[in-house]
């Protein structure tokens, strides 16, 4: 561990706000949260409200996931299943 700025030896970050991820993903949180600032009055509970939850919902799952993923827990995905679709049309 390096005292002075609390990382651990092999480069990687102990706290999320030192992650480059999720430092960009902050600039467009911030800009939504500007850009709505101008929406009218009636859309603040509204469009405004679900826009910053969107925003905000990026930097905050990306801090999650950097406090519980460690090498242990990280494996491949399970696949997701292929469906086929082919919509059914009526006969006219």
């Amino acid at each position: 561990m390096n005292k002075k700025d609390d990382s651990p030896s092999d480069g990687r970050t102990r706290h999320y706000r030192g992650l480059l991820v999720w430092q960009a993903s902050m600039g467009p949180a911030k800009a939504i949260y500007c850009e709505t600032e101008s929406l009218p009055q009636k859309e603040v509970y509204g469009l405004q409200a679900q826009a910053r939850r969107a925003a905000v919902s990026i930097p905050s799952n990306i801090a999650e996931g950097s406090t519980t993923a460690t090498s242990t827990n990280l494996g491949p995905l399970p696949a997701a299943p292929c469906w086929s679709y082919k919509p059914q049309f009526a006969n006219r």
